[in-house]
């Protein structure tokens, strides 16, 4: 038997133990004066990359079908417009999702949708239903809303709130 067929059985038997018997225990000397050849390094190889690719998976942040993020996204006035002459208002909004999982109605979450209710000075109110206009934030993530609800002619605007659901 060659040299090279000797040390190429030697790494086999090494490897076996390692791999098969769970032999962590080999010793270094045991290891000494073998001589690769390409077959051992291509198994070392893919052992390698087998090992990097399967500890490296990324976490799946698709949104669960069905789930709903109306108390997941939290809205923050960054703007806000009153334009009386048109008994209107526009509100310019932050849009954050606190949720781990990303918003992504093409991937199953439900549409989160808004119920603006104006107050005027008279205390009447007046309410304007729209959906949200983002279909996509990912987790962590913010994205600029802009809505624009409407109040009764001749009125005066005093407040507004937004309430959010799936439904």
């Amino acid at each position: 038997m060659s040299a090279d067929t000797q040390r190429t059985k030697q790494f086999q038997l090494l490897l076996a133990q390692f791999l098969i018997l769970g032999n962590s225990e080999i010793p270094i000397t045991d290891c000494q004066n073998i001589k690769l050849g390409m077959p051992e390094r291509f198994i070392l190889y893919c052992i390698f990359v087998f090992t990097l690719l399967s500890a490296c998976k990324k976490d799946d942040t698709s949104p669960p079908p069905g789930s709903c993020f109306a108390d997941k996204i939290t809205l923050t006035q960054t703007d806000f417009i009153d334009y009386k002459s048109a008994h209107s208002i526009f509100v310019s909004l932050d849009a954050k999702n606190t949720s781990s999982k990303d918003y992504d109605v093409s991937k199953g979450a439900k549409l989160v949708n808004m119920k603006i209710v104006i107050t005027t000075t008279d205390s009447a109110q007046y309410e304007t239903h729209i959906g949200f206009t983002e279909t996509y934030i990912p987790a962590g993530a913010s994205a600029s809303v802009i809505i624009y609800a409407e109040y009764g002619a001749g009125k005066t605007y005093q407040d507004y709130k937004i309430i959010t659901s799936c439904n």
